[in-house]
């Protein structure tokens, strides 16, 4: 089923190279890639099978005409283990072309085909036949040699020869669109990521022909359907180091059993989920960030599964394994309009992110004495109102498996900047020096840190409750005249004051004094922080008049 889908890929990115065909293959590429793991691994079974019947026979039956066929295996299996590597070896050149990111799991490049096309066909892909001088054209002939060598063995061991067969060979496309163009430059003139789904489906063949010989070979140990005695419980995870947040997937399957009897799959672990064909299923767990060590960047995580699988005398008999993965501390990315520090009592709006995590992050984030909110426009903003000395954010994220600690940061928390008071004198800022009309007219202002206010602009508003206007004239005592309510109004504007209505007439060089009871920080709640830092010299205002 997946080589037919993947034809039908084949197809469609000959007419339309779009992102969803190459995601296709991305897909398409895992999953040809499960398939030679399982095949693989099945193969060692049935291989370690075979020697089995052999043994017994020189040890019970005192046969020994197929004791050399353990050497033949080992041959076949290092012949095609080779093979394997070598395709191996170019998928690794394909994923450095396609900039694969193996703790995301992204292909950042996956359409590129220049470099990727130039590695395969070389510099002059009119060279042999049109076959080319690149890595393509290598390849064909160690498959060609391979398929030679898998030929040779199956027709030896075949007595008559109506039944030897040709060995194969890579053959070149005879479709009609395609007419003329060799193996090397049809297989692998697409995309990268098309390519890397190419090299895997190759390996299934390699299998695939393997397969054909080991069973000829099995026929003469006159087990016409070979059953393993001992069926193994086999993981073949997707990866092995995985971020935390991240679901860890690994394909359960059985070695060696058979189409008519399921086994049924067990984990608590994490979730299962059966095939289709109910040999097998796939284990999702959650990588949890709590099994990394503080102060390192990676911990190991175990799980374990259990199979049970029917007896062909009765019952059931049950496998079990305890493997482990690598989780790795993914990067937390923290931005904020503000600064790298939290003003205490403000609205500081950052952005979590966790971009490994992708579409996979559904953040839960707490924070240690402090208001935290989520954004409902976005799941990575939050909103913290910080009221201690250092807040503590907890990281963790929703999955599919339960919930999962991500990471632990500190921050500092501090006082927002101090504000200035601006005084001004018929419009011109007042330097405390001049003397001035009694009928002026004054304005006095609270001023925010201008990054202050740009960054949390409704945290920026301050108030002045009162204003004490007081006079002093010659060697007397200042005596108050005037209480102004300046209540309610925002100081971050100009408050104008008439000094000739707050003092009345007074004589030439009689002093007066404006005293501020305090400057009040209004925060976005709409509560009131007094500034305390405000130095009683700097909340006087003292005048001469002329």
């Amino acid at each position: 089923m997946i080589n037919v889908m993947y034809l039908v890929l084949l197809a469609i990115l000959a007419l339309n190279v779009s992102v969803e065909a190459l995601d296709a293959f991305g897909m398409i590429r895992f999953q040809l890639r499960q398939s030679a793991l399982e095949t693989d691994a099945n193969t060692n079974l049935f291989v370690a099978g075979m020697k089995k019947e052999i043994l017994r026979e020189i040890e019970r039956e005192g046969k020994t005409v197929n004791a050399g066929l353990q050497d033949t295996l080992n041959q076949i299996r290092s012949r095609t283990a080779r093979m394997i590597a070598a395709i191996d070896t170019h998928l690794t050149v394909m994923e450095q072309l396609a900039e694969y990111d193996p703790q995301t799991y992204i292909y950042k490049n996956k359409e590129e085909q220049e470099k990727n096309y130039r590695y395969w066909m070389g510099s002059d892909e009119t060279a042999n036949g049109r076959r080319g001088n690149g890595q393509a054209r290598a390849l064909r002939d160690r498959l060609d040699a391979y398929y030679q060598y898998l030929g040779q063995m199956y027709n030896a061991q075949l007595k008559a020869d109506s039944l030897r067969k040709a060995p194969r060979r890579v053959q070149d496309p005879t479709t009609s669109t395609d007419e003329g163009k060799r193996w090397e430059q049809y297989s692998f003139e697409g995309p990268v990521v098309a390519n890397m789904a190419t090299l895997e489906a190759l390996k299934i063949e390699v299998f695939r022909e393997e397969k054909q010989l080991l069973e000829l070979l099995n026929e003469r140990l006159g087990v016409p359907s070979f059953v393993a005695d001992q069926p193994e419980l086999i993981s073949a995870p997707a990866a092995t180091i995985v971020p935390a947040g991240l679901p860890f997937e690994t394909r359960l399957f059985v070695g060696m059993s058979s189409r008519n009897i399921h086994p049924e799959f067990f984990s608590n672990s994490g979730r299962i989920r059966p095939e289709a064909n109910g040999n097998q299923a796939v284990l999702t767990i959650g990588a949890d960030a709590s099994v990394i060590p503080p102060g390192q960047q990676q911990g190991i995580q175990y799980y374990t599964a259990k199979v049970k699988v029917p007896r062909a005398t009765g019952g059931y008999e049950e496998l079990e394994i305890r493997q482990q993965f690598t989780v790795r501390r993914p990067e937390v990315r923290i931005s904020s309009a503000a600064v790298q520090n939290l003003y205490r009592h403000c609205a500081n709006e950052v952005n979590i992110e966790v971009p490994a995590l992708g579409e996979y992050y559904d953040p839960v984030i707490s924070a240690s004495e402090a208001q935290i909110k989520q954004s409902s426009q976005s799941r990575s903003k939050f909103r913290i109102v910080p009221r201690g000395q250092q807040c503590v954010l907890s990281i963790s994220s929703n999955t599919p498996s339960g919930r999962l600690k991500i990471d632990q940061l500190k921050y500092r928390v501090i006082e927002p900047p101090k504000p200035s008071i601006r005084v001004q004198v018929n419009g011109r800022d007042y330097n405390g020096r001049t003397a001035v009309p009694a009928s002026s007219r004054l304005s006095i202002q609270v001023i925010p840190d201008a990054e202050f206010r740009q960054a949390i602009p409704q945290d920026a508003h301050y108030r002045i409750h009162r204003l004490e206007v007081l006079v002093q004239r010659g060697l007397q005592p200042a005596r108050p005249v005037k209480t102004l309510d300046l209540s309610g109004r925002d100081a971050t504007r100009p408050i104008d004051i008439r000094l000739g209505t707050a003092i009345g007439s007074v004589p030439a060089g009689t002093q007066v004094f404006l005293q501020i009871d305090g400057v009040y920080r209004r925060n976005f709640q709409g509560k009131e922080i007094e500034d305390r830092r405000f130095l009683a010299v700097e909340k006087s205002i003292g005048l001469t008049i002329r």
